[in-house]
C-alpha cells in the first residue's frame, strides 16, 4: 500500500483535483464510450465546483494523486478519483476510510454511492451491499448506466433500515422510468415525422 498523507481539501486544490478526476475518467473508464466519457468529464467538473460536497484528497510526496467528496447534507458519496499511475496501491481505500470517517462524525447511519460499472467490485471489497442497476443523463442527453450501492456506518433498528432500503429502490425505479419514458419519446417523435412525410407524399 501506498504510504500517502490524507488530508481536507483547500480552496486552491481545484485545479489539480479536475486534473485527477480528468486524466482517471479518460483513462478508466472502459465501460462507457468516448461521448459518455467526454460529457462525464464536462459534467463532474461543472460538480466539484458546486459548495455542497466535503472533500479529502490524497498526497504523494508532495503531489495531489487523488480525492474524495461526500455531501455536506446527504449519505452519498459524491465522487472518488485516482490518479491512474497510482490505481492498485491503496490510494483510493484510505480516500474511501477517510471520507467514511467522516460520514460517521455527521451522523450518517448508511452511506450511498453510485458507482460506474467498472468500480463496483471496488466497492464490495470494502463491505457496499444492495447492489442496484440505475443511470442518469450526463447533461441531460447522455444516459450513464452505473450501479447504486450503499454501507452501514453506524448500527440502526431494523425498521428505519427497512425504510432506508425501501427509498433506494425507488429511487433506483423512478431513473429506470425516466429512461423508459425518454425513449418512448423518441419513438413517437419518429412515428409522427414518418406519418407527417408519409401525408405529404400522399397529398403531393
Amino acid at each position: 500500500m501506498l504510504n500517502v498523507q490524507i488530508r481536507r481539501s483547500h480552496p486552491d486544490d481545484l485545479d489539480k483535483i479536475l486534473e485527477v478526476q480528468t486524466a482517471a475518467l479518460r483513462a478508466l473508464s472502459f465501460t462507457y464510450d468516448s461521448t459518455q466519457v467526454e460529457s462525464l468529464v464536462r459534467s463532474q467538473a461543472t460538480a466539484r465546483t458546486a459548495e455542497d460536497e466535503i472533500r479529502v484528497i490524497a498526497e504523494y510526496e508532495g503531489e495531489l494523486i487523488g480525492y474524495a467528496a461526500i455531501m455536506a447534507l446527504k449519505p452519498q458519496i459524491s465522487g472518488i478519483y485516482v490518479d491512474p499511475r497510482f490505481v492498485r496501491q491503496g490510494v483510493g481505500s484510505q480516500l474511501l476510510e477517510a471520507i467514511e470517517h467522516i460520514g460517521i462524525e455527521r451522523g450518517y447511519a448508511i452511506v450511498n454511492v453510485i458507482s460506474s460499472l467498472a468500480t463496483v467490485d471496488f466497492y464490495k471489497a470494502r463491505g457496499y451491499q444492495n447492489p442496484l442497476t440505475t443511470g442518469f443523463y450526463s447533461e441531460q442527453k447522455h444516459w450513464i448506466r452505473c450501479v447504486s450501492l450503499q454501507k452501514q456506518l453506524i448500527n440502526i433498528p431494523k425498521v428505519k433500515r427497512w425504510r432506508q432500503h425501501s427509498h433506494r429502490w425507488l429511487s433506483g425505479l423512478k431513473a429506470i422510468m425516466v429512461w423508459l419514458l425518454f425513449q418512448v419519446a423518441v419513438i413517437a417523435i419518429a412515428s409522427l415525422v414518418l406519418f407527417l412525410i408519409f401525408a405529404i407524399l400522399v397529398l403531393f
